[in-house]
Parts: C-alpha cells; structure tokens; sequence
C-alpha cells in the first residue's frame, strides 16, 4: 500500500471531489498510511460561507495526520476574531497529529500534541523582512510569491519521510502510528519547519514556482546555521 498520501490545490466544494478524496483518505487511513492535508483556499470556487466550508475541512481533517494552512486561509474560514492556536487545538482534537500554519514573513508555526499537553513553536524566516534568501543564502528581494506555500508542503513531507534517502530521522511513527513524541523526534520537527520555510523562501526569491534542489538547499541551510545557529533541542 501507499506510504503516504497527500491532498492540496483542491476543493472541497464539488460533493463528487470530496466523496472520493474521503473514499481514499479513509483507506489510506485504515491501512496505517500517512497523510497530509492542506485545504490551500481558492475564494472563488467556494459558493457557501466560508463556515460552511471550514466544517468541510474540519470533517477532512479526522483522516489527517499533518495538515497544513496559511493564516490567510484560517482568517477566510473563521474570521480575524479567531486566533490560529485555537484553530490549530481544534484540528489537533479532531484528528491532526500536527498542525503547521505559515506565516508570511513572520515563518511558521507548528503545534502537536505530547501527553495531555499541546505543544508548540514557531520558526523564524531565514532572512529579517522584507528580504528573503536566495540559493546561494544571501538576503535579496522578493520575486514572487506564487508556490511558496506548495513549497513549504514538499518541504514538511519530505522531511517528514525521512529526508534524502531516507537517511534522517522519519516522523512517520508519530504522524501514522500516533507513537509519543520524544526530544529527538520534537526537535526533528522543527528541524524540518526550519528547511521548509528556508526552501520556500528560495522559491519566492525566484519568479513563478521554482523550488530549490537538494544541493540548493542544503547549500542555503548552512548560511542560515552561520546565521542563527543550530536549532536549539525541544525541551
């Protein structure tokens, strides 16, 4: 069976669309699968209010194990007045092992559940606004912003999944398996927040969606440690 399964770009409205997403959702489920969700807004393809919608997405969200939003998205289905820890507690209760939010040019922020507790921290951009990074880790301009969030998402997967090769620490124990989260598994976490953001911030250095390659990026990472240091151990 598949190892992962993951769901973006999309909507939900179309009730056809969203029986077969679910349909596969629950047998990848069932089988132990790990899966991802960002529900990436598109206003324009959405007919009902934005509530309606976020009950769609929170119905999803029961066979997800990562999901993924941006503010933006989280403020268009549940208005200024809600703040992104309670969105992200709620998804948690629903059903999420993880929740990440990015953040624009304040990063992203990730939340998880450890015991009774929720956790989380958020990772700064690689570069102080309004510069991001290009691949050599030097601060430019932004180009374009067009995929910085799919960007973001490749980035979080692949990590999670173990990396290159799989050679690095795989969180699929925790995202698939709901086994408890340790310091080295936590801080791998963040690790992987910390080379998705750094990833999308190549990508919006460039114009149209270019993610950087693995040289790229760890080529990057290194200018970002040089920076700001290694990420500091989950406590």
């Amino acid at each position: 069976g598949a190892v992962h399964m993951s769901l973006g770009a999309i909507t939900l409205q179309d009730e056809h669309m969203k029986k077969t997403f679910t349909s596969l959702f629950e047998t990848a489920h069932a089988k132990g699968s790990f899966t991802s969700f960002d529900p990436n807004i598109r206003d324009t393809m959405i007919e009902g209010s934005p509530a309606e919608y976020a009950k769609s997405v929170e119905d999803f969200i029961k066979l997800v194990d990562l999901a993924k939003s941006s503010d933006a998205d989280i403020e268009y289905m549940y208005g200024k007045d809600t703040t992104l820890d309670e969105v992200a507690k709620r998804w948690l209760d629903i059903g999420a092992r993880v929740v990440v939010v990015t953040r624009g040019p304040e990063g992203a922020s990730a939340w998880y559940k450890s015991g009774d507790s929720v956790e989380t921290f958020t990772v700064a951009p690689p570069c102080e606004p309004p510069c991001t990074m290009d691949a050599e880790g030097k601060a430019v301009p932004v180009g374009d912003t067009v995929g910085a969030g799919d960007t973001c998402m490749g980035g979080l997967l692949f990590g999670c999944l173990g990396g290159l090769n799989l050679s690095e620490l795989s969180l699929t124990p925790q995202l698939a398996s709901g086994e408890p989260w340790t310091v080295e598994s936590a801080t791998r976490l963040k690790e992987i927040l910390r080379e998705a953001t750094t990833a999308a911030a190549i990508n919006v250095s460039r114009y149209g969606c270019d993610p950087p390659t693995q040289q790229e990026l760890k080529a990057a990472l290194k200018a970002v440690e040089a920076r700001k240091g290694p990420v500091e151990p989950v406590a």
